[in-house]
């Protein structure tokens, strides 16, 4: 009885272990990245600025220290709301004072090609 448990138990994790999506990296010139002058303007407007928090203790915490609005928490990811300019609020961090980073918005040029199991792309077809 042993035997049989340990053996289906290996099974299931090997069958998990195969279930994982890999990452797909996309080449460097399918993401537009914005000209130095346009970096003001690639943000969510009304939620420029992101920070990690753990708890809904945390994100508020950190709106306190930079004087900014919790806009929303979740799973771990707080987005926050400023009428200042983002960056300067950003370069207000000071030692111990959790990051903030700029809510960016990356756009795709072209969709990613992927093969599928029969090799064909996903997206329309070769000819």
């Amino acid at each position: 009885m042993k035997k049989r448990s340990a053996a289906l138990l290996l099974a299931v994790l090997l069958f998990l272990s195969g279930c994982r999506h890999k990452a797909v990296e996309l080449p460097e010139e399918q993401i537009q990245r914005p000209e130095e002058e346009e970096e003001m303007t690639d943000y969510a407007r009304g939620a420029e600025l992101i920070a990690t928090a753990h708890t809904q203790e945390d994100a508020d915490r950190i709106a306190e220290l930079y004087g900014i609005t919790l806009v929303r928490w979740t799973g771990h990811i707080a987005t926050y709301h400023t009428e200042e300019d983002p960056r300067a609020v950003i370069a207000r961090r000071e030692d111990g004072w959790p990051a903030l980073e700029l809510n960016r918005i990356i756009t795709l040029t072209d969709p990613v090609e992927r093969p599928n199991k029969l090799g064909r792309p996903r997206f329309g077809r070769k000819r």
